[in-house]
C-alpha cells in the first residue's frame, strides 16, 4: 500500500528502532513510559519483548545485572544464601548470581512471558508472578523469607515508585540484605516518590542500615545508584 513505508524508506534512526520482524524494539517503547504508567500498561510491552529482550539488552550495553550481582556477593556471608530476584525478567541477574556460586534463587516478575524464558535456563527454584509496589506481591510471596533480595531494572522510569522499598523489606529476613539499583536520572524525582528520601527515612526510622551506596555502570550512557541495605526490623 502506498501509505506504508518500506524498509528502504526508513531513516537510519527509524530502522534502528525496529527488530527483525519489523516491530518496534522494546527499549524504544520505554521512551514513552513515565511516572503515570501503570503495571497494566507495562505488561503488553514486556509480553511483546520477551523473545528479543536479551539481544536488545546487549545492544544497548545493559550491564546492570553484572554490576549489581557482583556487589551483592561482597555482602553475603555464604553462597547458600536464599535469594529473591525481584523483576527477574528472563534471568539475567540470576545468571550472574549463578556464576558467582549462588543456586538457591527464586524469581519474581510482573510478566509471566519473561519468566517462561527464564525457566529455560534452570536457574530459579520458584517463580512468582507479581509486581512490587502493589498488594499482590504481599499475597503471593512469603514474608521474611529471604536472606537477600536483589532488584535491578525496576526502580527506573515508568516502573516502581519509592513505596516498592517497603515490599523488598517485607520479603527479606531481619538481618538480611536488600540490593537495589535506582537509575540515577530518577533518584530524586518527586514523581517517583523521591527514592533517596525514602531510603533516608527508612534508615532514620530504624528499619534499615545503609551498608553501601555508589554509582555503578547500568547501560550505555546511564549509571545507577546501587544501594546495599541491611534490614534491621
Amino acid at each position: 500500500m502506498e501509505d506504508q513505508a518500506t524498509n528502504a524508506e526508513l531513516s537510519e534512526k527509524d530502522a534502528d528502532q525496529l527488530d527483525c520482524s519489523g516491530h518496534m524494539k522494546g527499549h524504544w517503547r520505554m521512551y514513552d513510559v513515565d511516572a503515570t504508567t501503570t503495571p497494566d500498561e507495562l505488561l503488553p510491552i514486556y509480553n511483546a519483548w520477551f523473545e528479543t529482550y536479551e539481544v536488545e539488552s546487549a545492544e544497548i550495553g545493559y550491564v546492570g545485572p553484572q554490576s549489581c550481582a557482583s556487589q551483592l556477593a561482597n555482602f553475603l556471608k555464604t553462597t547458600t544464601a536464599k535469594i529473591l530476584d525481584v523483576g527477574a525478567g528472563t534471568g539475567l541477574v540470576g545468571e550472574e548470581l549463578q556464576k558467582l556460586g549462588y543456586n538457591d534463587i527464586d524469581a519474581l516478575d510482573l510478566c509471566e512471558s519473561m519468566l517462561i524464558k527464564a525457566r529455560e535456563k534452570n536457574i530459579y527454584e520458584q517463580y512468582f508472578v507479581g509486581a512490587i509496589g502493589g498488594s499482590e506481591v504481599i499475597q503471593s510471596v512469603p514474608a521474611n523469607s529471604y536472606d537477600a533480595t536483589i532488584c535491578v531494572g525496576v526502580f527506573t522510569k515508568g516502573h516502581v515508585k519509592a513505596n516498592g522499598f517497603d515490599d523488598l523489606l517485607h520479603l527479606t529476613k531481619p538481618g538480611g540484605i536488600v540490593c537495589v539499583a535506582v537509575r540515577e536520572d530518577v533518584l530524586n524525582d518527586p514523581a517517583y516518590g523521591l527514592y533517596q528520601a525514602k531510603i533516608d527515612q527508612l534508615e532514620s526510622d530504624g528499619h534499615i542500615h545503609v551498608l553501601y551506596r555508589d554509582l555503578v555502570e547500568y547501560l550505555m550512557g546511564l549509571k545507577s545508584i546501587l544501594f546495599i541495605l541491611e534490614k534491621i526490623q
